[in-house]
């Protein structure tokens, strides 16, 4: 049974101050919790438009004040950037905070501008990932955490915070790398693969499914799932807006989404980079499926026939974005959630 959640940036809308744009995503959060959305997931980004969320876990300490069942999950805490000790404390901190609801998204950073500005080497970006990473993980074990590396030395600690969940919270990566999909299964990640703008077709999707699960059913012991499900979840992600009719939603969601995108291909265009398209026709992204933006009805179908045609037991639900009203964005997610996830 697919597992839904909802995915944010909380990018930049300059209709709204940096204050009420944060009150307002805690109400949408509040709102996802009481219509039954399994899973909040923040996104980590610096010095771009695209998200105003630098410090995920900050923000998510907020919302576990605000909500009382949905799971909470930075996807991804950016482990270059800091030290795992730290990372350890804070993930400790907010499933406590949250009465066991925390799950870790960890990855390398998405773009290599955001790592150079804080002063990492793009060479030594994967090294400092995989022992932060191992340090993470033998710390969950705790209480008693003892490391030496190559680029942390010397961690001699007696937690005095550990995590509610055990062994440990679940643990996601996220991947637009095909070649991954087995080794995160081996490495116990639940796994998002599929994302929207930059979504592989839906035969490959699938395929990297099938594989997921292949190498899943060849453990001895199983990942923990994620999103309070049973079994490990294989997700696609995709802005999602929902009107009274077709017309109405699509123009309702272009206009935010196409802002949403200048912050989304910001640092690329900065620099010059057209690995990600500096434009996009998002009528034409509707029609391919890369968005999912129409009528309940519409809505419901596209959804659906997506996670059948993939074989995904998990959708993240991007439904705030750009300059799109708060209002409207929480009316889209109402309609989703009576519309598309009772159904199916």
């Amino acid at each position: 049974m697919a597992t839904f959640g909802v995915f944010d940036w909380i990018d930049r809308n300059r209709e709204l101050s940096i204050e009420q744009l944060y009150q307002d995503r805690l109400g949408l959060l509040r709102q996802a919790d009481t219509l039954g959305y399994d899973i909040y997931h923040l996104a980590e980004h610096h010095g771009t438009p695209l998200g105003l969320a630098p410090s995920p876990n900050l923000f998510l300490s907020a919302a576990t004040q605000v909500t009382r069942r949905i799971r909470l999950c930075p996807l991804v805490n950016v482990l270059p950037l800091r030290h795992p000790l730290r990372l350890l404390e804070e993930f400790a901190m907010l499933d406590q905070l949250s009465g066991g609801r925390l799950e870790i998204g960890v990855g390398k950073g998405s773009t290599p501008y955001e790592l150079t500005q804080s002063g990492v080497d793009l060479e030594q970006a994967p090294k400092l990932f995989g022992e932060s990473l191992e340090v993470i993980r033998r710390g969950l074990e705790g209480p008693r955490l003892d490391w030496s590396g190559e680029h942390y030395d010397a961690i001699s600690i007696e937690q005095a915070v550990t995590t509610q969940q055990r062994p440990h919270p679940p643990m996601w990566y996220p991947t637009t790398n095909p070649d991954s999909v087995p080794r995160l299964a081996a490495e116990g990640f639940n796994t998002i693969f599929s994302f929207g703008f930059i979504s592989p077709p839906v035969e490959e999707i699938m395929e990297k499914r099938e594989e997921y699960f292949a190498r899943i059913a060849e453990l001895a012991t199983p990942p923990v799932a994620g999103a309070g499900a049973e079994e490990p979840r294989f997700g696609v992600l995709r802005h999602v807006h929902i009107a009274d009719t077709d017309e109405q939603a699509l123009e309702q969601a272009i206009p935010a989404l196409e802002s949403h995108y200048e912050g989304f291909i910001k640092l690329w265009k900065d620099h010059g980079n057209t690995r990600i398209p500096w434009s996009r026709d998002f009528r034409e992204l509707n029609e391919q499926g890369l968005v999912i933006i129409g009528s309940p009805e519409n809505v419901a179908t596209r959804v659906h026939g997506l996670l059948d045609d993939t074989g995904a037991n998990h959708m993240a639900c991007a439904f705030a974005f750009g300059t799109l009203p708060t209002a409207a964005a929480g009316r889209s997610m109402e309609l989703f959630a009576k519309h598309v996830m009772t159904a199916g």
